[in-house]
């Protein structure tokens, strides 16, 4: 295991990443995340629930109970993507950088999550607020 000791060499084995093996799982590993992240997203609008990120801001008061949610959601899937950047490093460089492992692991499975939980949270309350009982949609 080893240190990134500069930015540059960090940036470069990143893209390298994208052409290496197992360069699949950046397009298969967001695509899951893209899908959980909707399912607890409509979940949310669902329960009444501000956005994932919103409420872990601005909501102090749930704010454990989300993040727990969360993790209970995202934890083994981010462990995978950490485990096979981490096999990808040492298949493409001889040596494995854990830091960077994580970092990726994070960026592939977290940010389309979040995204997805709070772009389709926003819509399905949107669209359910508009929806008002006893009233005839012209559809």
């Amino acid at each position: 295991m080893q240190i990134y000791h500069s930015f540059g060499q960090l940036a470069q084995d990143l893209v390298m990443r994208l052409t290496g093996p197992l360069s699949f799982r950046f397009i298969l590993q967001p695509l899951v995340a893209l899908v959980l992240g909707a399912r607890d997203g409509v979940l949310d609008a669902k329960a009444g629930r501000p956005p994932y990120v919103w409420g872990l801001i601005f909501h102090p008061e749930g704010r454990a109970r989300q993040i727990s949610r969360g993790l209970a959601t995202l934890g083994k899937p981010i462990i995978v993507a950490v485990v096979i950047d981490a096999v990808a490093q040492f298949l493409m460089f001889r040596t494995v950088y854990p830091g960077a492992a994580v970092l990726v692991g994070i960026a592939v499975m977290a940010l389309p999550y979040v995204l997805a939980r709070a772009l389709i949270n926003r819509a399905a309350s949107m669209r359910r607020t508009r929806a008002v009982p006893g009233r005839v949609s012209s559809r």
